[in-house]
């Protein structure tokens, strides 16, 4: 028999409030968060209605019972399983691949075979199927909106897109479900549990942030020891800016060492999103060490002020932060112990789903993210959706893994949103790849300084060599640092007198060239593909 609907319940009792949480209100409060997810990509009503069946399963008598025994004995697992109604649902409702967002939504996305057999077990007959009628004839009676008609709409692209690349569109759409129910899930959860109202922060005026931006930029550069190549950083910086009001697309931001990329792709990032209505700037970066240097810069042009009130801008995500360690308070006034702590409260809780606007995270949790099943991994996932999202140091990512990636990142450009900003000195010519044809020209890839096409010379074997030239686009002229063991990318350009001192070569050692020679730039990465074609200005 089904349970009476007066004892539904979803979780046991709070410590903070005293009672115990209803099973309609987490499955409503679920849905509306999930909503509101899943709108930023379209799919806001199957989003809702996912998180409204997630936890159909717990309208059982034996659910209810092992969940009171459970709180009787101080806490622990119910011990039953409560996912096949909700996946019964769904396939009836849906279809059955989003069976996977309610069946995995605590041990993780499982796969389609795994998906059909448990439903298997539901059907009548099967072992679960008496569980599953009765949790479905106990929730209907007070969420009768479990039974939907009509049917959600899927997203229109999903129809338009050829055969061979909508299962790939399928398996991300379920992935940004999955991730607005697990995360509309542990909120909803957890408010109740703190006696609180769901974190979901507000979106912030990217506007507001690129004014900040600005300003403390300026002042940062008033403070620094002038440099020779202040100039072409400055040139680099408003190239990038002014490239921002473009549609979004990939983005391609190539700059040697040492032409300030980190700001250029700040500045640029926080710009497009500002005129797109973006929601957020997710950057990447290869290597931990990289990813703390740039999270500081970060930090330190965007964050408020102390003592303003506001919550923190910046989020350092990787697994060199400790999130946990407790910083001796010693010397600061009440207020400001206070704010200390509500923002490292607020840090911890945006790391576990990546609600900042502005966060600063390594490739490898970027692509845990996306390619990961797990719940905890995957909850971040769908606060990419309508973002700008930078790569950093792009050629580091793994050639093994080169097809994978692109694949997804042209999904995220294609349907949710997103752009994405290649950053790097040794820029890789992913439009050779087949899943990035065609990306170029569709995506507006634009040139932001002519394309000058500085070359070494053929046969450069040398460790280090330079050349002179001028730079077309300032009119400076530089020394090109190359090196022959790397299909002779440009590896760095500095003014002329910067670069002939640093070399660390005798005079009589050093090649000085006057003119620049084309030759093929051949990437071992890629086969022998060429390279796309070093140069000192961006190429965003």
């Amino acid at each position: 028999m089904p349970a009476s609907v007066d004892e539904l319940y979803a979780h046991s009792l709070s410590a903070v409030s005293g009672m115990r949480h209803s099973l309609e209100e987490h499955l409503r409060g679920s849905a509306a968060l999930a909503r509101r997810f899943g709108e930023v990509f379209g799919s806001g009503e199957l989003a809702a209605y996912l998180a409204l069946i997630h936890d159909v399963g717990k309208g059982t008598c034996s659910w209810q019972g092992g969940h009171l025994a459970a709180e009787r004995r101080g806490g622990g697992r119910v011990g039953l399983s409560h996912k096949h109604a909700g996946t019964v649902l769904a396939d009836r409702y849906t279809q059955l691949a989003f069976g996977a967002v309610v069946f995995g939504h605590h041990g993780g996305l499982p796969d389609v075979d795994k998906l059909r057999t448990e439903l298997v077990k539901a059907q009548p007959g099967g072992e679960h199927a008496r569980l599953v009628e009765d949790a479905i004839s106990a929730v209907e009676a007070v969420v009768p909106q479990i039974h939907l008609q009509p049917r959600p709409a899927l997203p229109g692209w999903l129809m338009e897109v050829p055969k061979p690349e909508c299962r790939l569109g399928l398996d991300l759409l379920l992935r940004m479900l999955f991730s607005c129910v697990v995360d509309a899930d542990f909120l909803d959860t957890s408010a109740r549990f703190e006696g609180t109202s769901a974190r979901v922060r507000e979106p912030v005026d990217m506007g507001v942030l690129v004014e900040r931006y600005e300003a403390r930029r300026a002042k940062m550069l008033a403070g620094r020891e002038s440099s020779p190549v202040d100039a072409v950083r400055q040139s680099v910086y408003e190239q990038a800016c002014a490239a921002a009001s473009g549609d979004p697309g990939v983005y391609v931001l190539h700059v040697p060492t040492g032409g300030a990329k980190t700001l250029a792709s700040g500045g640029f990032a926080l710009r497009h999103a500002a005129a797109h209505g973006m929601r957020r700037v997710v950057l990447a970066v290869p290597f931990i060490s990289i990813t703390e240097q740039n999270a500081a810069v970060y930090r330190r042009l965007l964050d408020a002020e102390p003592g303003s009130g506001e919550e923190a801008v910046v989020l350092e995500h990787h697994s060199g932060v400790d999130l946990d360690t407790q910083v001796p308070l010693d010397g600061l006034s009440q207020p400001e112990r206070d704010e200390w702590e509500r923002r490292a409260h607020t840090a911890r809780l945006a790391a576990e789903n990546w609600d900042a606007p502005f966060v600063v995270t390594t490739t490898v949790r970027l692509f845990e993210s996306l390619f990961s099943h797990r719940p905890s991994q995957m909850r971040r996932l769908h606060h990419l959706a309508g973002s700008v999202i930078v790569l950093d140091e792009v050629q580091a990512l793994p050639d093994r893994l080169l097809v994978p990636i692109l694949s997804v990142l042209r999904g995220l450009v294609d349907h949710f949103g997103v752009t994405v900003v290649l950053v790097s000195a040794t820029q890789p010519s992913f439009w050779e790849l087949p899943r990035w044809k065609g990306l170029e020209g569709t995506r507006n890839c634009c040139a932001l300084a002519g394309q000058p096409e500085w070359r070494s010379p053929s046969g450069a074997t040398e460790d280090r060599n330079y050349e002179q030239g001028q730079d077309p686009s300032t009119g400076f002229q530089v020394a090109v640092v190359l090196r022959g063991d790397r299909g002779s990318q440009l590896i760095v350009a500095v003014p002329v007198a910067v670069g002939l001192e640093r070399g660390g070569r005798s005079p009589e050692r050093r090649r000085i060239a006057t003119s620049w020679k084309a030759s093929p730039s051949r990437c071992s990465r890629c086969g022998g593909r060429p390279l796309g074609r070093p140069r000192i200005a961006t190429s965003i």
